[in-house]
């Protein structure tokens, strides 16, 4: 009987600490849903509601995902002290997406006092999760010497792994320094534009316009004036200035022809 009545207790405990990290789990889903309107329609207010009740019970993703919201100013007030103060909390338990906001905090002093040996020091824990938004934040680290000795080519070797991954920010980072011929790379027109195809299959507005002037100009692929005007249009209808600006002046071109 005596071990019966010591283990009922914690099975319970057991229980309780399960059914608490499902709870936890399903609201973390569920704000991320109505985060980014995946299967429902946006709704910030809901997403923060569900992500607080989750992070006050102390779950790593849902304390990513509203620092996120305070970061951004979805659904709440802009606080990026809040939202840093969420980081860290999320980022202590070892979760690697807020080991990679923490450091973009860190680098660009938002929230917190710059820091960019700080901010290096968390983009490699992330790494060591092989992270690529932290592999592409590094990279810019070693491209400009923030909190490094400045190293093109290590700086490379990182966007490159990062692109690797499908992380369109870095195609789009590692397609411009070929385009340009710059950061430790020789220029070359044709893996800059192939570069620029694959952050644009992701909607990666920049590299979409980046594409566009590829096309419109022949550099690296065919000289191709209806893609341009299709990605230009495709870049413009989601708000992109430069895309406005080059259709304009492409129309007005034309007119004077």
């Amino acid at each position: 009987m005596k071990y019966i009545k010591i283990l009922a207790p914690l099975l319970v405990a057991l229980f309780c600490t399960s059914a608490c990290s499902v709870k936890n789990d399903t609201l973390n889903v569920m704000g991320y849903n109505y985060l980014f309107g995946v299967g429902t329609e946006k709704d910030y207010a809901k997403a923060v509601e569900c992500f607080r009740i989750a992070a006050e019970d102390g779950h790593a993703g849902a304390q990513n995902h509203l620092a996120y919201c305070y970061d951004n100013g979805f659904g709440v007030e802009q606080d990026y002290v809040e939202a840093v103060r969420l980081y860290k909390l999320s980022a202590d338990q070892g979760f690697v997406q807020a080991q990679n906001n923490l450091g973009y905090s860190y680098l660009f002093g938002q929230g917190v006092e710059q820091n960019y040996e700080r901010a290096v020091e968390l983009f490699r824990l992330a790494i060591a999760q092989n992270n690529p938004e932290a592999q592409n934040n590094l990279a810019y680290c070693y491209e400009y010497g923030y909190g490094v000795e400045q190293d093109y080519a290590e700086s490379i070797r990182l966007y490159r792994l990062s692109a690797e991954q499908g992380y369109a920010t870095a195609q789009l980072n590692l397609g411009s320094r070929y385009y340009l011929g710059y950061g430790g790379v020789e220029q070359n027109y044709t893996e800059a534009a192939n570069l620029f195809k694959l952050a644009a299959e992701q909607n990666e507005l920049t590299a979409i316009y980046n594409l566009a002037h590829c096309y419109e100009n022949g550099l690296g692929v065919e000289q191709n004036i209806e893609e341009a005007i299709r990605l230009y249009k495709l870049a413009a209808e989601q708000g992109d200035e430069d895309s406005i600006a080059r259709l304009e002046e492409l129309k007005k071109n034309q007119d004077e022809i």
